[in-house]
C-alpha cells in the first residue's frame, strides 16, 4: 500500500512539471511566433489625428531557447509626422505584456491569433479607454508611400503642437476609443505652462 501511494505521488509529481513545463512552451511559442516587424492600424492617435498606420516590431532578447520576453518598439505614421515609442514586453500564462518608454501607453494584447503572414487580436491598457480590435500583416507593400515617411521621425512624445500646428493636443473626443499618443504639452511642469496664460486678459490698475 505504501509502495502504491509512493507511486501515485510520484506520478503527480511528474503530472504538475509536465503541465508547468507545457505552459512555458507556449508562451514560447507565442515570443517565436510574434517576432519580426508587423504593419497595420493599431488605432493611435495624436490629438484628434488618427494614425494612417503603425509599425510594431518584436525582438526576443531571452536567448535561443527562450522568447518570452524582448524588445522593441511602435511607430505610426501621420500626414506630417512619424512618431516612434520604444517597449519591453513579456509574455505570461498567453497575454503579452508591452511597456513603453511613455507609461500611459502601457497595453497588453490578449485573445489574439497569430500566423506567418498576419496577427490579429484585442489591446488594452492605460492607452485605451477599451480593448481595441487591430489587423497586422508582415507585408509593408500597400502601405508603402503612405504616411510622411522616417525623414520627419520624432522620438517619445513628439513637439508641442497639435496635429493642426495650434498647439492644442485636445482630443475632442473624436477618437472612437483608440488609443492616444501622450501630448508633450500636458507632461511640463506647472511653472513652464504658466506662460501659456493670456495677459491681455488682465487690466492695468489706474
Amino acid at each position: 500500500m505504501k509502495s502504491l501511494r509512493t507511486t501515485f505521488c510520484m506520478l503527480a509529481l511528474m503530472l504538475t512539471a509536465a503541465c508547468t513545463f507545457t505552459a512555458c512552451d507556449d508562451d514560447d511559442d507565442v515570443g517565436f511566433d510574434i517576432a519580426g516587424t508587423w504593419y497595420g492600424d493599431l488605432q493611435m492617435y495624436y490629438g484628434s489625428e488618427q494614425a494612417i498606420y503603425s509599425e510594431i516590431n518584436f525582438k526576443s532578447s531571452g536567448g535561443l531557447f527562450s522568447y518570452k520576453n524582448g524588445t522593441g518598439y511602435e511607430k505610426d505614421y501621420y500626414s506630417h509626422r512619424t512618431i516612434t515609442h520604444d517597449f519591453d514586453y513579456e509574455i505570461q500564462d498567453g497575454v503579452i505584456y508591452l511597456t513603453f518608454d511613455d507609461r500611459d501607453l502601457d497595453c497588453r494584447i490578449s485573445d489574439y491569433h497569430v500566423t506567418n503572414s498576419r496577427f490579429t487580436g484585442y489591446m488594452s491598457g492605460y492607452g485605451s479607454g477599451q480593448p481595441i480590435y487591430f489587423e497586422l500583416e508582415k507585408n509593408k507593400g500597400r502601405y508603402d508611400g503612405r504616411g510622411n515617411g522616417d525623414d520627419d521621425d520624432e522620438r517619445g512624445r513628439g513637439d508641442d503642437q497639435g496635429p493642426d500646428g495650434t498647439g492644442d493636443d485636445n482630443n475632442n473626443g473624436n477618437n472612437n476609443g483608440g488609443r492616444r499618443a501622450p501630448s508633450a504639452q500636458t507632461s511640463l511642469p506647472l511653472e513652464f505652462r504658466a506662460v501659456n496664460v493670456d495677459f491681455n486678459t488682465f487690466k492695468t490698475l489706474e
